[in-house]
This record gives structure tokens, C-alpha cells and sequence, in this order.
């Protein structure tokens, strides 16, 4: 999947707030706390589709790892 599109789900569920997740965290941003995004992981590959490949198994072996509350 393409990656801008993905984080651009995210940016728009929030303002949304279309699902549980979103809400909560429009709430906090409403409330005047900061809501920011880190990069856990950049990709070793070159080629478009292997960094979209590399990228997705990351992002799979991240939440079994950490279990976020928030990843449903």
C-alpha cells in the first residue's frame, strides 16, 4: 500500500473521528495535547516495490511487538 495514502488514512480518520481510535485522539488534540507521529522504521530497500514490501512486514512484526492500545 502506498504509504502517503496510509498516513493520509490516519490524518483523516482523525479530523473525522470515524472510528474509536480517531476520537480519542481528536479529543486529546482538541483539548490542547500535542498528537505527533514517529518513524520507527526506515527501509533498507531501493526499489519502490520491495521498500512497500520491507515497510508492510515491519509495520506487521511493530504491532505484534508492541500491541498498541489503539491498533484495532
Amino acid at each position: 500500500m502506498n504509504m502517503l495514502r496510509r498516513l493520509a488514512q490516519h490524518f483523516v480518520g482523525v479530523q473525522l473521528g470515524t472510528e474509536k481510535k480517531y476520537r480519542i485522539l481528536d479529543e486529546l488534540r482538541r483539548n490542547g495535547h500535542s498528537v505527533h507521529f514517529e518513524v520507527l522504521y526506515f527501509a533498507t530497500e531501493q526499489n519502490y516495490d520491495a521498500i512497500v514490501e520491507e515497510i508492510g512486514m515491519k509495520e506487521g512484526e511493530f504491532i505484534r511487538q508492541y500491541r498498541p492500545i489503539l491498533n484495532t
